[in-house]
């Protein structure tokens, strides 16, 4: 599981986001909470699903990258629309994944320049 570096946060989690983040690596889930993940394949724009479901089998042999939070399946599907919105606003479709992925790679090449 690899976590964006810039997690989009719901209105109700952003102040736990922290202790929340530690309890999901630790696998003590915290009821309620949702996260929103990059599609695993190129149909889909996101997915989304209760931290619950990381427990099993298959979502520990998946290869998550998990750019969101939310307390709820209300707020979690408020959090992806903004998501979607806001990369519509930049780049004119609705490409969440190489949205995401250019911004983490660009992060990263900020960071291979700050450490030279």
């Amino acid at each position: 599981m690899e976590w964006y570096y810039d997690l989009y946060l719901g209105e109700r989690i952003a102040k736990k986001k922290n202790k929340i983040i530690y309890k999901i690596k630790d696998g003590k889930f915290t009821p309620s909470t949702y996260v929103i993940a990059l599609p695993r394949n190129d149909r889909d724009v996101l997915e989304t699903f209760p931290v619950e479901v990381l427990k099993q089998q298959y979502y520990k042999r998946q290869d998550l990258f998990i750019i969101g939070l939310a307390k709820g399946n209300e707020e979690a599907n408020k959090l992806m629309l903004d998501i979607i919105i806001e990369c519509f606003r930049e780049t004119d479709t609705v490409n969440v994944k190489d949205f995401i992925l250019d911004r983490e790679e660009k992060k990263n090449e900020i960071r291979v320049i700050k450490y030279r």
